[in-house]
């Protein structure tokens, strides 16, 4: 029920069995008031997605194993399924429930379970593998003759548990092979975890220009792309300034009509880049006069070009397809561009629909962008903590 409307948009035809719709009516009437409204919201996601579905009509015959309790709400729906099966053996069936699962596997049903194939539609950079010394060896050594097993994308990473050495390594997928990662001096801003060090290599790589840093709450997605972007600015010299762009919109009530300046009506949306800044407001204030560090929002950027420029773009969950296009189209000659963002504190879309999470899929293994998805909350332990909070199924 949780999914019900991320099947639909992976999948262009579903199988529906009656048994499958009455247990749906029976958790509209639950006492439980999260299962109720799934219910609810899995019958409105089924009425309007009418035309991708098949619905089974015919009864269970019980063709079972004798230990399949033929009471079980769970058995009249499989042995529908091994009937569908029969006649269609490229079917695959969908659950979260463990033992459901391991039913239809004893049967030789394909069953998985709706967050795999959920996480599947979100790309996020990186994939996790581990194993021993002899697992690595040959897995570099496929790769190297061309035989790419798990897929990776040019600019994915890699991060890789050995369990002889006890000991975890990050890599970039270039295309042909693993490259190790190039990191800013640890003085200047050093990663946390794994996930925070390729960031730091993806955003140090000068021949990517379009970079998203994807995030939980207190995953330090924001201050990785401001330090960065400083450090190529003011340190480096590689650019001439540094751009940031921040829908001006947020969580709570609308504050209504604000008076003042332009950097007046905004300087609360920058909050969160002037906490990024080692030197806080003065730091903010000295970089401004300097002409280094400019703010804007999407409302103001058509007809404008940044060449030279690093366009730091955050809370980038908000932002809606136009106008995620209107601020990339904006780059201009030998600049870059870091999106910081998380789909699931958004307050447009929280789905896997969102825009950002829609252009990370769209531009996956494209050599000039890459992203990464930073899981952990390193703020500190309480944050953790609610960072979690209404997470769990």
């Amino acid at each position: 029920m949780q999914y019900s409307q991320e099947i639909f948009d992976i999948y262009d035809r579903v199988y529906i069995c009656g048994y499958v719709l009455q247990e749906l009516d029976k958790h509209k009437m639950s006492s439980n008031e999260e299962k109720k409204y799934l219910a609810r919201k899995a019958g409105r996601t089924i009425e309007a997605n009418r035309d991708k579905i098949f619905y089974l009509i015919n009864e269970c015959d019980f063709n079972l194993p004798s230990y399949f309790d033929i009471g079980s709400m769970d058995n009249k729906i499989i042995s529908v399924l091994n009937q569908l099966y029969d006649s269609d053996n490229e079917v695959v069936a969908l659950s979260n429930d463990l033992l459901f699962r391991e039913k239809c596997h004893l049967l030789m049903i394909p069953c998985e379970g709706f967050e795999d194939n959920v996480s599947d539609s979100i790309y996020k950079g990186y994939q996790k593998l581990s194993g021993n010394t002899d697992f690595i060896n040959n897995l570099f050594s496929d790769i190297d003759k061309g035989i790419n097993k798990y897929q990776f994308v040019i600019n994915e990473y890699l991060i890789l548990y050995n369990t002889d050495a006890k000991k975890t390594n990050e890599y970039r997928f270039n295309g042909k092979k693993f490259v190790d990662l190039k990191l800013p001096d640890s003085k200047i801003v050093k990663g946390k975890n794994s996930l925070q060090r390729c960031a730091l290599d993806l955003l140090n790589n000068k021949d990517i220009p379009i970079s998203c840093i994807n995030g939980t709450v207190g995953s330090g997605k924001t201050y990785l792309c401001v330090r960065m972007g400083l450090h190529q600015t003011v340190d480096k010299g590689d650019f001439n300034k540094l751009i940031a762009i921040r829908e001006a919109i947020g969580e709570g009530k609308e504050v209504g009509f604000l008076k003042g300046t332009f950097e007046e009506k905004t300087e609360m949306f920058f909050k969160p880049i002037v906490h990024s800044l080692e030197g806080g407001e003065r730091e903010l204030q000295v970089l401004i006069s300097r002409g280094v560090l400019e703010s804007n929002i999407p409302f103001y950027l058509k007809g404008t070009t940044y060449d030279e420029t690093v366009i730091v773009v955050d809370e980038s969950e908000d932002l809606s397809k136009k106008q995620l296009k209107l601020i990339g189209t904006r780059l201009g000659d030998k600049s870059k561009i870091y999106f910081a963002g998380d789909y699931k504190q958004s307050s447009v879309d929280s789905s896997e629909r969102n825009a950002l999470v829609m252009m990370c899929n769209e531009l996956k293994g494209t050599k000039e962008f890459g992203c990464i998805y930073l899981e952990e909350d390193v703020r500190s332990v309480a944050s953790g903590i609610f960072s979690e909070l209404f997470e769990k199924k």
